[in-house]
């Protein structure tokens, strides 16, 4: 999970990611989603389940909300429906689901069978006390973002999908005081329309 330089690869962020106390999950079957959750903690969790789908695009398809009351040490089925019997777009929107702080996304089908969109992911570098915040935002859905610089130092998160027109802000801790200079890599690239 980490190169030669010390550098922390895909793998190694996904299974920080997999280690969170509190986790949503998803696993669909003959056309029924089920959505789990984990929770690791002592303590009882009571909020709601906020499941928004999504296109590509940002535009909302539709919204719930659902009550849940998440026991300690526990992983439930909290939520599930039939998909088979919706009609929206399998290969161009995503599932979001929230629960407090935790977020999974599920999509409909293989990566590889996903309409992504190209375009633009812009970015902006402030300084702060422990190196550098990048804030990214794109138009569409960037799927599997995966970034890359000339500094030493480490990402606060990387691999991850961003969501169409809403910034994410990662730190990139350094003791480097020069702007780093960022690459960026997603599926989007690699799949041709």
């Amino acid at each position: 999970g980490i190169d030669y330089f010390g550098n922390w690869k895909a793998l190694h962020y996904k299974a920080k990611k997999a280690f969170e106390n509190v986790l949503i999950s998803s696993y669909e079957k003959d056309g029924i989603l089920k959505v789990y959750l984990v929770n690791d903690t002592f303590s009882e969790i009571k909020n709601n389940l906020i499941i928004n789908h999504l296109d590509f695009f940002g535009n909302v398809l539709s919204v719930n909300s659902i009550p849940v009351i998440s026991h300690s040490n526990s992983s439930a089925i909290v939520y599930e429906f039939p998909i088979n019997k919706l009609e929206f777009p399998l290969k161009n929107s995503v599932l979001k689901l929230n629960f407090g702080e935790a977020e999974f996304l599920h999509y409909f089908v293989k990566p590889k069978n996903l309409m992504l969109q190209q375009g633009e992911i812009t970015t902006e570098i402030i300084q702060n006390e422990t190196g550098f915040s990048v804030v990214l935002r794109s138009e569409t859905l960037q799927k599997d973002v995966f970034l890359a610089n000339n500094s030493k130092g480490k990402w606060e998160d990387n691999f991850f999908d961003l969501l169409p027109n809403k910034s994410k802000t990662v730190r990139f801790f350094t003791e480097n005081k020069n702007p780093p200079i960022i690459s960026i890599k997603t599926l989007n690239q690699l799949i041709l329309k």
